[in-house]
C-alpha cells in the first residue's frame, strides 16, 4: 500500500506552462520549474485522486475498514502531506537541478514545448526514478507522522 502512495507522489509531477523569466540561479530555477510545472497542487490532487486505491491498500490489513474510516485515514494522510509540501518542493527542485542545466531549465521555462533536441528523452527516466525515491521518502515520513492519529482512531472504533 504504502508504495502506492509512494509512486503517486512521484508520478504527479507533471507539466503545466510557461512562467516569465528573469536571469536566476541555477537553484532558483529549479524552483520555479517545480512551481510552475510539477508543484505541490498537482502532487496533492494526484494523492486526492488516488485516495479510493490508498484506501484499498489499507483494507488489506483492515478488512473491516468503513469507507467513514478510509476517509479518515486519508485526512490524516492528507494533513501530514501538506505539512511537508513546502520541504517537497525544494528538495525536488534540488532533484532537478542535479539532472537539467541552468541553460536547459531556462530553455524549457520559456519553450514548454522544447525537447530539449532530445535531451529530455535521456533525462527524463533519471528524474522519475529520483522523484520515485523522493515520494517513498515524503509518504513514508507522512504516513508515520499520521500513524498515530489512525491508530489512535482505531483504537476507539
Amino acid at each position: 500500500m504504502k508504495s502506492i502512495v509512494y509512486l503517486i507522489i512521484a508520478l504527479v509531477v507533471g507539466f503545466a506552462g510557461p512562467p516569465a523569466l528573469a536571469q536566476d540561479s541555477h537553484l532558483e530555477l529549479a524552483e520555479t520549474f517545480v512551481a510552475e510545472f510539477g508543484g505541490t497542487e498537482a502532487v496533492m490532487t494526484g494523492i486526492e485522486t488516488s485516495s479510493p486505491m490508498i484506501i484499498e491498500a489499507f483494507r488489506t490489513n483492515i478488512p473491516d475498514l468503513t469507507e467513514e474510516e478510509g476517509q479518515q485515514i486519508m485526512g490524516f494522510f492528507m494533513d501530514e502531506m501538506r505539512a511537508l509540501m513546502p520541504r517537497f518542493a525544494d528538495d525536488y527542485a534540488a532533484l532537478i537541478a542535479q539532472h537539467l542545466t541552468a541553460s536547459e531549465l531556462r530553455e524549457m521555462l520559456d519553450n514548454p514545448e522544447t525537447t530539449l533536441d532530445g535531451r529530455l528523452t535521456e533525462v527524463t527516466p533519471l528524474i522519475n526514478r529520483d522523484a520515485n525515491t523522493l515520494g517513498e521518502a515524503y509518504g513514508a515520513e507522512a504516513m508515520s507522522n499520521a500513524l498515530p492519529r489512525i491508530q489512535e482512531m482505531l483504537a476507539n472504533r
